[in-house]
């Protein structure tokens, strides 16, 4: 009777698509393609539809939802109920949902019964093909090295920005102070990812930070420049976000070498950067290679003169010579935008409506559960004290080291200037062409290590590398010029994947939501912020740079090694979990019926 019943539904798979016409216009191919994958993805739900009828005389007259309203939205229901005609015995049904093949294709016809009736709201929107994934995550490369443009290009023109605005370098500083507050402020813009649609948000910022780029080398005095840094700076905290959750959960549990490129992304546009604005910069000692007083005092003198026309078109051939680098940065963050708009148009992304599983806790679980039975174990199984303390611990991790490699790349130039070593102006940029350099090819020997080493193992080689970068630095700064380029090398080294392994390592332990990314991203960017404070006195005493580097990274290395710790208490307390669920068989059934009642209504 169940096969009778099967027939009606298979006929109503779709038909094989029209023939390909060879000549249709790109636009009509595309279209066909995305109809062709419709429909295959119809017919293998209507496929596993009648399997799972012709195994409903293994699984008898069954009542798969706990109440009457579920039993109306299944579309199953109708076809349970009507077994009460063919006479089938109930007494014989409930012996067999009692045995485990009973419960195993009860599961199995409760999950396509829920893929058949909302399926189309859901999976079909959320379904990604490969080609779509790679195409997504190049875009989202792009857009992160243009970012990292973004971020690094306003460090090397500290000096100049001194000089146009007759402001000392100490006042100019607070330039990355107001940024970076506002930076860890629009890292709390993830929250919005929720409620609004990423891509879209996600434009509006790249092309913001753009406008921002264009209009910053003719601010008209220093206020203006604060109100530049607000604007720039929220806008790039938010689109950090944006860019490591979407990665994240495009490819679930396999995301740590695609953070690891990413990053790869970011080093090389740090390396570029300061490229870009070294043929633009006045290679007089100025800012930290002079003295501000006396050079303003000199300025205000000329200003009082005859020469204050001669001084003003001065400042305007400045001007001018800032803003070809700012053009072309903020290009480039335009061009971004636009990107991810084609994209937008070519296929809108829908995050996957699949709850995710941490990666630790899913490759120690028992092959023969499945991915619902999992996410049930690991809620039930995981104290909430132990997620907190990852939080907890990972964000004061994040806050230290993010903070400090931001807070380091943005005033290398000025430490440059600050030391006595022959170091000025488009030395200086070069230095960190250099440094940034070492990052980029970090990143990317990070990214093939990925695929192999742990992530807890990377961590500790890349604070290995940052302290050995700042002894040096600390031994040579002021009497080699080559040791101070070897340990800024050796640091930039160590800073290329720390950031993103670290974010690996916390996404293998628990769930990083939008919520939580924005959580880490607020406490990185408050450490950003306060830390340049910390270097207000950087011209006069340039060796704070290098007394924060050690602090910070020991810091951040003893809250990892707490945090190791506690993860390998978890991990062996999940051991034993596995280790008793492989020797008791009818606790996989306990868990089997635990899920099926947590799984009995409709999903939201």
């Amino acid at each position: 009777m169940s096969e009778e019943r099967s027939q009606p539904i298979a006929m109503m798979v779709p038909g094989p698509s029209s023939k390909i016409d060879h000549n249709e216009t790109e636009d009509e191919r595309r279209k066909r393609e995305e109809r062709e994958y419709t429909e295959k993805n119809e017919m293998s739900l209507i496929r596993m539809l009648v399997k799972h009828n012709r195994n409903i005389a293994i699984t008898g007259n069954m009542n798969i939802f706990k109440s009457d309203k579920g039993r109306q939205q299944s579309p199953l229901a109708g076809a349970n109920e009507n077994n009460d005609d063919d006479g089938s015995d109930r007494s014989g049904s409930n012996d067999s949902i009692g045995s485990e093949e009973g419960l195993v294709h009860r599961d199995e016809l409760h999950r396509t019964a829920s893929m058949v009736s909302w399926g189309p709201r859901y999976s079909q929107k959320s379904i990604m093909s490969k080609r779509y994934k790679l195409i997504t995550s190049s875009v989202l490369w792009f857009c992160y090295f243009s970012l990292a443009l973004n971020d690094y290009v306003f460090g090397p023109t500290f000096n100049d920005f001194s000089t146009i605005l007759s402001a000392s370098f100490e006042q100019i500083a607070y330039f990355a102070v107001y940024r970076q507050l506002a930076y860890t402020f629009g890292s709390l813009g993830g929250l919005a990812f929720d409620y609004v649609n990423r891509q879209l948000l996600l434009i509006l910022l790249l092309l913001l930070s753009a406008a921002s780029l264009f209009a910053t080398p003719y601010v008209p005095n220093i206020s203006w420049l604060f109100v530049i840094a607000i604007i720039n700076g929220f806008a790039a905290g938010a689109c950090d976000v944006g860019f490591h959750v979407w990665i994240l959960e495009m490819f679930q549990n396999g995301g740590g070498p695609l953070i690891q490129a990413l990053h790869f992304s970011f080093g090389i546009g740090i390396a570029i950067a300061p490229l870009i604005s070294a043929n633009f910069l006045g290679s007089e000692a100025e800012g930290c290679g002079s003295n501000d007083l006396q050079h303003h005092d000199d300025l205000d003198l000329n200003w009082a003169g005859n020469l204050s026309i001669s001084n003003q078109s001065m400042i305007d051939e400045r001007r001018f010579q800032l803003f070809i680098p700012y053009s072309i940065t903020g290009s480039i963050v335009a061009l971004g935008g636009l990107i991810l708009l084609v994209l937008f148009f070519y296929k809108r992304y829908h995050p996957p409506q699949e709850r995710k599983l941490p990666v630790s806790f899913d490759e120690q679980m028992p092959k023969q559960l499945t991915r619902s039975e999992k996410i049930e174990l690991w809620k039930r199984s995981v104290p909430s004290f132990y997620i907190i303390s990852i939080i907890l611990l990972g964000s004061l991790l994040i806050w230290s080291y993010y903070g400090l490699e931001v807070t380091y790349l943005q005033f290398l130039a000025q430490f440059s200037n600050a030391v006595p070593l022959p170091i000025h102006g488009t030395m200086s940029a070069n230095l960190e062409a250099a440094t940034g350099t070492a990052y980029a090819i970090g990143g990317l020997l990070a990214t093939i290590a990925s695929f192999r080493v742990h992530s807890q193992h990377m961590i500790y080689v890349n604070f290995f590398v940052i302290n050995l970068g700042t002894i040096v630095l600390w031994i040579f700064s002021e009497s080699s010029l080559l040791g101070f380029w070897i340990g800024n090398i050796l640091v930039g080294l160590g800073f290329s994947s720390c950031y993103a392994t670290a974010y690996t390592f916390l996404e293998h332990q628990i769930n990083v939501t939008n919520v939580i990314g924005s959580i880490f991203l607020f406490a990185g960017g408050s450490g950003t912020a306060l830390f340049p404070i910390l270097l207000a006195e950087l011209c006069s005493k340039p060796l704070y740079l290098v007394y924060l580097s050690f602090f910070c990274t020991n810091l951040a290395l003893l809250l990892f090694v707490v945090m190791h710790v506690m993860t390998g208490i978890r991990y062996r307390q999940v051991k034993l979990i596995q280790d008793r669920l492989l020797k008791d068989p009818a606790m996989l059934t306990k868990i089997r019926q635990r899920t099926l009642s947590q799984l009995s209504w409709a999903p939201k």
